[in-house]
């Protein structure tokens, strides 16, 4: 059997509408962003001055015009992370340590965090001084780039250095039974760190996630297997795994070997940007000077790498291959799949399958059951294989590439897509031969539908048959902080969307917030209402929000008819212009006919009440609401790049009225907030109405040729200084919103003497993925709730908890106080600033590791509390899940 891994990274692709956004974005937002599996391109969008922003712009587009699926398959940033202590744990699991030597290996983690910490604080403080936190891409002298190339190789030993250490004080602890699993745990932290050692390159070609982090000893259940098996399967791992590690070694080199060829390009552009004036277009010349430069970087650098590449990927199918075949096929069509969970193509065999077996079968229709699912596993386990083989040479054979500079643009071809294409159609002949087959078994047995429908799971891409291919820009994420790159940002501009569009694009779409009953219900305790009023005011909000989801229906029934045209063209092999498919479906399904809602509502709530005036605060807010929850190309690249600071975002009404606070204090907070709205509300209109406008410029900057010239995207660099103009001043909005914000809730906390449900209301509202919700406190419910703990029991979780809950709130008011801080500080110099803004992060992703490692311990001290019948029971008091990270570029 297996099991979902913990630890395989994986690519998780934005919809359309996020694709359409942030391909835009690329060009024009000052701030860090990452291309394939961190890249980065902050050099370029930091290096100048907002007079200079052409000159970004070119950088830029030189660099996705270049990078298609690049940088190493899955290498991430330039510097492991310490192993986490959840992390090791699992890396341990197959050695089955016991309680005292899980103990004892804490200890020597905590040994470990430390020098850790002081190769962080001391040698990587430095080179992130040397650097201004952008690496050898950072300066334009070739010496100096090699000196600080030298830096990193230098931490990246002493990385290494401590890794070995940490395991060779944990050989002592274990036994010699114990010594083979924890070599192949040594082992795959060398993997992982190789995959992190290459940061900042973009040369190479073919698919990311699934070459350098197929890690099929995660996703096995080892315990279903029987002995023999399990033997033969860990000697064919074993001898793998040490070939692996052999290849990802290989690639290290050569991928530094390509860094030379691009701290060249790069130093090379510098030169050619200082001749450049910086408040008039480039010409053509320049442009092409530039992309120039770069293509040949990339030629360069792929004599290097590109033969171990393609040996890391025959190695990793291969080697998939293999292992499925040793297990049952249905287990090793799911190791298959788990491995390369990118490859999502529809299948309906399994829930077929399901409802077959919920039916009164015979023993022969059963007999012919089995064998229809064993001859499909065996053969979707390689055509899944095969699939992603079509795709890595789609992306050798067709990468994104420049097509000219003229006049006030530049024009870029989308890559094409053929051999994934065939493999598709050879799936879907596959898999409706088997539905047809699982429904004659029984057709009076189960009702089927009998629709071919491509559906595809959460926001992945859908790759099915096609001509044309889009440039997808995604999120990955992982369940690890040593494999992933949570939070990161990712381009593929190699990836095929087949016979339709990005599968996200398909689904619903994004809806504008409700009213909800909730909010019904605080209107009504604010106006006083009796039962019989408030019973009408109920009335009014189901009403309302009934009207809103028919108004979301329609409009799902127009963009499925959309879809269906789509889909009926691309099918026929006509050409579709998916850009501005992407720009229909990228609308808040409700917007259109919600202001009429609303103001039904309010004027009804008006109607019910004897004081009417005390209506127009949440009409207020629900204005503010709804222009904030709009979304809007940049501010949601924003939020996914800022540090998270949402300040801005947060309506203090809502907040004071879902606080549990006294009669007094509701009193003085809402006494406060009375100039509030007045104020908070222009201030929202104005940034909707400038995000608006960039919104506006966005969609004539970057256009979409599709129908007319075979895919091509054209820049439109006049529409990007609109953008540029624009975003400045929609920022300058935000942060006068953050900052009167941040003055009334002073006011409030003043006025109500510190009220401590407002102040932790506050902080989990306004800064994200730092005073979050602690998911640890249930796992002391948990273990507080079993019936049979002792007094002692009882007192000593007790105890724990209460630290916990103290340390956990203590860092996140530390962690706000250096975000708040450091909005304060304002930089003239846009590299100083860039700069300042990456030492707050690394401070946050340090202080956000040091807590839940903190956090991590103490709850492997309470599993110790309880006797190990208590613990089975309380399901093991498993770790929470590893949150998103911020994805630090160093």
């Amino acid at each position: 059997m297996v099991g979902k891994s913990a630890h395989g990274s994986q690519d998780t692709n934005l919809d359309a509408a996020v694709m359409v956004k942030l391909a835009s974005l690329f060009a024009v937002v000052d701030n860090w962003m990452l291309i394939p599996h961190t890249v980065q391109l902050h050099y370029f969008q930091y290096r100048f001055g907002d007079s200079h922003m052409l000159r970004r712009i070119i950088s830029v587009l030189a660099i996705i015009a270049v990078a298609e699926l690049s940088y190493g398959q899955g290498t991430g940033r330039g510097f492991a992370d310490p192993m986490s202590w959840q992390t090791l744990r699992d890396r341990l699991v197959l050695i089955a340590p016991s309680a005292s030597q899980l103990e004892h290996m804490a200890i020597v983690h905590d040994q470990y965090l430390a020098s850790m910490e002081d190769l962080r604080t001391s040698t990587l403080g430095s080179y992130l001084d040397e650097t201004k936190g952008m690496g050898p891409f950072g300066v334009s002298d070739p010496d100096k780039a090699s000196r600080i190339e030298s830096m990193a190789k230098q931490i990246r030993r002493e990385i290494a250095t401590y890794d070995d250490a940490l395991f060779t004080s944990l050989s002592a602890i274990v036994g010699d039974a114990q010594q083979h699993g924890l070599d192949r745990a040594r082992q795959r932290r060398t993997r992982d760190r190789l995959r992190r050692g290459t940061s900042g390159l973009m040369i190479f070609g073919g698919d990311s996630a699934a070459t350098l982090v197929i890690e099929p000893r995660d996703i096995i259940d080892w315990a279903t297997l029987d002995d023999d098996i399990a033997s033969v399967l860990d000697a064919d791992l074993t001898a793998w795994e040490d070939h692996y590690t052999a290849l990802l070694t290989q690639h290290d080199v050569a991928a530094h070997k390509g860094l030379a060829s691009m701290t060249k390009a790069l130093s090379t552009i510098r030169s050619i940007e200082s001749n450049m004036s910086g408040t008039q277009q480039p010409s053509p010349e320049d442009i092409q000077s530039i992309m120039g430069v770069y293509q040949d970087a990339q030629q360069q650098a792929a004599e290097f790498t590109q033969p171990v590449v393609a040996r890391l990927k025959n190695h990793g199918l291969n080697g998939l291959s293999g292992f499925a075949s040793t297990l049952d096929s249905a287990d090793g069509l799911a190791l298959v799949k788990a491995a390369l969970a990118g490859q999502r193509m529809r299948d309906r065999v399994a829930s077929v399958s399901r409802r077959l077996r919920a039916a009164d079968l015979t023993s022969e229709q059963q007999v012919v059951l089995r064998d229809i699912l064993e001859s499909w596993n065996r053969d979707a386990a390689e055509l899944i294989l095969e699939h992603q083989r079509a795709e890595w040479l789609d992306a050798e054979e067709n990468s994104m590439q420049f097509v000219e500079a003229a006049g006030d643009g530049m024009q870029f071809q989308m890559p094409q897509s053929e051999h994934a294409s065939a493999v598709r159609k050879a799936w879907n002949t596959r898999h409706d031969h088997t539905i047809d087959a699982l429904n004659s078994i029984a057709p009076d047995a189960i009702s089927v539908d009998a629709e071919r429908d491509y559906a595809s799971s959460g926001n992945r891409t859908a790759r099915t048959a096609s001509s044309s291919s889009v440039m997808i820009i995604g999120s990955s994420s992982s369940a690890d902080s040593d494999d992933g790159h949570q939070g990161s940002i990712v381009v593929s501009s190699s990836v095929s969307a087949g016979d339709g569009f990005p599968a996200g694009m398909l689904g619903s779409g994004q809806t504008l917030p409700a009213i909800t009953q909730k909010t019904a219900e605080a209107l009504s305790n604010d106006l006083s209402l009796d039962t019989e009023t408030h019973e009408r005011l109920v009335q009014l909000q189901i009403t309302h929000d009934t009207a809103r989801s028919e108004l979301e229906s329609a409009e799902l029934s127009k963009r499925k008819a959309i879809k269906n045209e789509a889909k009926t063209k691309m099918d026929s092999g006509e050409p579709i212009d998916q850009m501005q498919l992407a720009m229909i479906f990228m609308e808040p399904i409700s917007s259109d006919g919600l202001d009429e809602l609303d103001a039904a509502f309010f004027d009804g709530a008006e109607q019910l009440t004897q004081q009417p005036e005390r209506v127009s605060p949440w009409r207020q807010a629900r204005q503010r609401q709804r222009l904030l929850g709009g979304g809007g190309m940049l501010s949601m690249s924003m939020s996914i790049m800022d540090v998270p600071d949402d300040r801005w975002k947060v309506d203090l009404l809502g907040l004071v009225e879902s606080s549990d606070l006294s009669v007094d204090d509701h009193i003085a907070a809402r006494t406060v907030l009375g100039p509030w709205h007045a104020d908070a509300t222009a201030l929202v209109e104005e940034y909707a109405a400038l995000q608006a406008q960039v919104d506006e410029a966005m969609h004539k900057m970057m256009t979409s040729n599709t129908a007319n010239s075979g895919g091509a995207i054209n820049i439109d660099m006049t529409a990007a200084m609109d953008v540029e103009a624009s975003r400045g001043k929609m920022m300058a909005r935000r942060e006068a919103i953050a900052e009167l914000n941040q003055d009334t809730i002073d006011a409030i906390l003043e006025a109500t003497e510190g009220s401590e449900a407002i102040r932790r209301g506050w902080l989990v509202a306004a800064f994200p993925n730092v005073a979050e919700d602690d998911a640890f406190i249930s796992i002391y419910s948990q273990a507080l709730s079993l019936d049979d703990l002792t007094d002692e029991q009882r007192s000593t979780i007790g105890v724990s908890q209460l630290e916990h809950e103290a340390e956990w709130w203590q860092a996140a008011e530390a962690m706000v106080t250096a975000i708040t801080t450091a909005a304060k500080s304002t930089e003239s110099d846009s590299e100083q600033a860039f700069y300042a803004a990456q030492r707050i992060r690394q401070e946050l992703d340090r202080m956000t590791f040091s807590r839940r490692e903190t956090a991590l311990k103490r709850l492997q001290s309470l599993r110790s509390v309880l006797t190990e019948a208590q613990l089975a029971r309380a399901k093991g008091l498993l770790d929470p899940m590893q949150p998103q990270q911020l994805a630090l570029p160093f």
